[in-house]
């Protein structure tokens, strides 16, 4: 953590302003501290609430060549935007680990059993496509049931 968070932090948590910290005062820094360490260390730098190929590669930090970070990146990126949303990241984390394991026990290729030529888990991207549109469905049919809910109580209304 570089000084000026330190000193946001302290001058944060020192809510009486003289300069020390009191037991609590400590405590709520400590927790500010750990805040701002978790922000550092996030993906997205600039705070878009998506994570660009170039975010993901300064993440990486050289773990893995830039080719299998590529394909890691567009393996996860299911709607093909140029950014990973949480989902498609947790997504890409998990090929990366494969990938990073795999290149660290043996040094036979970029992925393990499953893997397919652009480094994809294609059953695992299945099943998570299935759960998807399971949830999606799920979704709608509720807003359905809602909606209908919805008309009987101003049918009964207007009655």
């Amino acid at each position: 953590m570089d000084n000026e968070t330190v000193k946001r932090v302290f001058n944060a948590a020192d809510k009486d302003q003289n300069g020390l910290l009191s037991r609590r005062e400590f405590g709520y820094a400590v927790s500010l501290a750990a805040k701002a360490k978790v922000k550092e260390n996030a993906p997205d730098k600039n705070g878009d609430g998506n994570v660009s190929l170039r975010e993901f590669n300064a993440f990486v930090n050289g773990r893995l060549d830039n080719d299998t970070v590529k394909r890691i990146f567009n393996a996860a990126d299911n709607d093909q935007d140029g950014q990973l949303s949480r989902r498609e990241f947790t997504y890409a984390m998990r090929l990366g680990m494969k990938a990073y394991r795999s290149q660290n026990s043996e040094a036979s290729g970029n992925c393990s059993g499953e893997c397919s030529e652009d480094g994809s888990d294609e059953r695992e991207r299945n099943e998570n496509r299935e759960q998807l549109r399971e949830k999606l469905g799920e979704r709608i049919r509720e807003r359905i049931r809602e909606r209908m809910r919805h008309r009987q109580r101003q049918d009964k209304s207007d009655a």
